[in-house]
C-alpha cells in the first residue's frame, strides 16, 4: 500500500461500525465484515459495541455518549446498564458471521496453500503418536 493509505488505515477505529472504519476496510481490500448482516442486527452490533465503551471507560454507566449514539432507549445518562442473556446470546451468534465474513473475503485475497496444511497434519499426528510411545491412544 501506499503510504497515505496505511496512515489512514492505521488512524481507524474499528469500535464503531458506523464509522469509515468499515467502508474504509471494504473498498480497500474488499472485505465487507457486514455481508449478510440485516439493518436491525447492525443496529443491535452498533448498540453493544457503544455498550464496550462504556463498560470500559464507564465501569458500566450509561453516558451521554451511549445514549446519543447507541440507538438505546431503555437507559438514560447515569443509569447503569446490565446486560440481559438475550443480548449475550445474539452478539455470540452475531459475531462467528463477521468472522466467517472476514476469512472468506481474506482466502478471496490470499488462496489458502494445501502443502502447509498437510505438513501441520502430519506433524501433529506424529506427535500424538509419539507422545503414547508409538502406542495406540487409549480408550475414552
Amino acid at each position: 500500500m501506499k503510504p497515505a493509505r496505511v496512515k489512514r488505515l492505521r488512524r481507524l477505529v474499528f469500535h464503531d461500525i458506523k464509522s469509515p472504519a468499515f467502508n474504509e476496510v471494504k473498498a480497500a481490500f474488499e472485505v465487507d465484515l457486514l455481508k449478510g448482516i440485516d439493518g436491525q442486527t447492525t443496529d443491535f452490533l452498533n448498540m453493544m459495541l457503544e455498550r464496550r465503551h462504556v463498560y470500559e471507560h464507564n465501569g458500566g454507566v450509561a453516558d451521554d455518549r451511549y445514549v446519543e449514539r447507541s440507538g438505546d432507549n431503555l437507559w438514560r445518562s447515569g443509569d447503569l446498564i446490565r446486560e440481559t442473556d438475550q443480548n449475550a446470546h445474539k452478539l455470540l451468534s452475531t459475531l462467528p458471521i463477521l468472522a466467517q465474513n472476514l476469512q472468506d473475503d481474506f482466502h478471496e485475497i490470499f488462496p489458502l496453500t494445501a502443502w502447509p496444511v498437510h505438513y501441520y497434519e502430519e506433524r501433529m499426528g506424529k506427535r500424538k503418536q509419539s507422545a503414547w510411545f508409538g502406542k495406540e491412544e487409549p480408550a475414552t
